[in-house]
């Protein structure tokens, strides 16, 4: 269990940064077709 969790948390942290890239990227595209 002990050794479990740290690659737990870390897989939390990595699908969290993912979901977090993909929001700036969405947002950041979304900016650059208000402004065209």
């Amino acid at each position: 269990m002990k050794s479990l969790f740290p690659t737990f948390l870390f897989s939390i942290l990595f699908s969290f940064l993912k979901t977090l890239m993909v929001d700036i990227s969405n947002i950041s595209y979304k900016k650059v077709t208000n402004q065209l």
